[in-house]
C-alpha cells in the first residue's frame, strides 16, 4: 500500500489541527468513516499519527502532552524531569550535550567492500541510539545523575527518540525540536561473526543547535560536576558549549567523534580528551599498530593543547597520557558481538565514575569492564547493568592476582 493523495491530505490536516475525529475527516474527504479508519490505521503503523477512540492525534501533539504532564511550557523545548525513583541515584551529576539517532541495524555475513555489492542480511532491527543518548544511558547505568540535551525533527522518528529516552529510565533530559531538519538516522552494518561495523549517518537535526539553545544549558551545567560533549553536533555548538562550561568552572570531557572539524582551539579548555583509535590515526597521520606509535599519537594530541588524553584502542586497551607520564590499561577480555557502541559505553561509564569521585585508575578500570560487556551485546544502545560490571571486575582482579603468583 502507498501514501495516496487522500492519506497525504488526512495527514496534513491532522498535523495542522493537531487532532481530528473520524467523522470530521470523513466529511472533509467525502468518504465513509470505515475508509477513514483504514487510512488512519495505515498512518498509525508508520508512526505518523497516534490513534485514540474515534480520534487521530498528531505525533507532535502526543509528545507535547508528555511535556505538559511534566509541568513544562508545551510550546517550548520538550523537557522531562522524573521526580520519583524506586532507587534514586545518589552519585555525581553529569550534563551531556550530544546526538540522538534512530539506528537501522543490519547483521551481515560480510561487510560491503565494493560498490554495487549485494550482501545477504540475517537480521534487521530498528532502535534509538546516537553517541549522546548512548553515553547518557551508560552514565546513568554506571550510577551518575544525568541530564541529556539532544535535538530531533518533527517526523515520526522524533517520537521514537522520545519514547527511547523514557524507556531507558533517563531521570532528566531536554529534547529540542526543529522543523528545518529530520531526526538523525544511522544505518549500521554489523558483521555477524566478528562484530565489526560499518556505519552511514544522516545527522539531521543534530547539526542545528542554535546559540540560544546552547546558552540555555547553563542551569544544567551549573548544577553538574562534569560536562561531556562530542563532535556529532554542529561545530559551533561544540565550541560554544565548551567555552560556556569553562566560564562556569565545570570540568569538560570532549570526545571528538565523528571527526568533523579541527577543534584545536578548544583543547586547552578541555579537562579530558577521550579519543578513539580511528580519530587519533586521522589527526596524527599514524597507523597505531604498536604501543610506541599509540604513545606518539597521544603525545601529539597533548602537544596540540590537550592536558590529559585517553586513547581508546580498537582491541579494548586504553592509553592514558598525563602531563608527566603514560599509563597503559590492558584490554578487558570480551567475546565481541557488536562493537559499535563500545566507545560510547566507555565514555559514559568513565564520566560517571569520575563524577562519583573515583580515582582515575578506578574510573578507567570500571569503564573498560563496562565497555567490554557492551561489546558482548547486540545494539549500540545495549548496556550492561551494574551487577554484571561488578562481577566482570571481580573476575579481572582475580585473574590479575593469579597471574602475579
Amino acid at each position: 500500500m502507498i501514501m495516496t493523495a487522500r492519506r497525504q491530505q488526512i495527514l496534513s490536516l491532522i498535523q495542522t489541527q493537531q487532532s481530528c475525529s473520524v467523522n470530521q475527516l470523513a466529511i472533509h474527504c467525502g468518504v465513509t468513516a470505515r475508509t477513514i479508519r483504514s487510512d488512519l490505521d495505515w498512518l498509525a503503523k508508520l508512526g505518523l499519527i497516534e490513534r485514540q477512540h474515534g480520534m487521530a492525534l498528531s505525533t507532535q501533539r502526543v509528545m507535547l502532552t508528555h511535556a505538559a504532564q511534566a509541568n513544562v511550557d508545551p510550546h517550548g523545548p520538550f523537557y522531562r524531569q522524573l521526580s520519583r525513583h524506586e532507587n534514586p541515584p545518589a552519585g555525581g551529576r553529569l550534563c551531556i550535550l550530544g546526538t540522538i539517532f534512530i539506528d537501522i541495524v543490519t547483521k551481515v555475513a560480510a561487510l560491503p567492500r565494493q560498490p554495487g555489492s549485494l550482501i545477504p542480511a540475517s537480521d534487521i532491527s530498528f532502535g534509538a541510539g546516537g553517541k549522546g543518548a548512548n553515553q547518557a544511558l551508560a552514565a546513568r547505568v554506571a550510577g551518575a545523575q544525568v541530564h541529556l540535551t539532544a535535538k530531533v525533527g518533527t517526523d515520526a522518528f522524533s517520537r521514537q527518540a522520545w519514547d527511547h529516552l523514557l524507556a531507558s529510565g533517563m531521570q532528566s533530559f531536554t529534547l529540542l525540536q526543529t522543523d528545518s531538519a529530520s531526526t538523525g538516522c544511522s544505518t549500521i552494518w554489523v558483521h555477524e561473526h566478528s562484530g565489526e561495523t560499518l556505519i552511514a549517518i544522516n545527522p539531521g537535526a543534530n547539526r542545528t543547535f542554535s546559540q540560544q539553545e546552547v546558552a540555555s544549558l547553563q542551569p544544567q551545567m551549573s548544577a553538574a560536576d562534569l560536562f561531556m560533549v562530542h563532535s556529532g553536533i554542529n561545530a559551533s555548538a561544540v565550541r560554544q558549549s565548551i567555552h560556556l562550561a569553562h566560564r562556569l568552572n565545570i570540568a569538560v570531557v570532549f570526545y571528538p567523534s565523528p571527526l568533523t572539524d579541527d577543534f584545536g582551539d578548544c583543547l586547552p579548555l578541555v579537562s579530558w580528551l577521550v579519543i578513539g583509535q580511528s580519530e587519533a590515526e586521522k589527526i596524527s597521520g599514524l597507523l597505531l599498530t604498536t604501543q610506541r606509535l599509540a604513545e606518539r599519537a597521544a603525545l601529539q594530541l597533548q602537544q596540540a593543547g590537550a592536558r590529559q588524553v585517553l586513547l581508546l584502542l580498537d582491541d579494548g586497551a586504553v592509553l592514558v597520557c598525563l602531563p608527566q607520564r603514560l599509563i597503559w590499561f590492558a584490554a578487558c577480555p570480551a567475546v565481541t558481538v557488536d562493537a559499535s557502541g563500545a566507545n560510547d559505553a566507555f565514555c559514559g561509564a568513565f564520566c560517571a565514575r569520575l563524577a562519583l569521585g573515583e580515582s582515575l585508575n578506578d574510573a578507567v578500570e570500571y569503564a573498560s569492564a563496562f565497555a567490554a560487556l557492551a561489546r558482548e551485546k547486540s545494539g549500540a544502545a545495549s548496556m550492561p547493568d551494574r551487577d554484571e560490571v561488578r562481577f566482570r571486575l571481580s573476575l579481572r582482579q582475580r585473574n590479575l592476582r593469579l597471574s602475579a603468583t
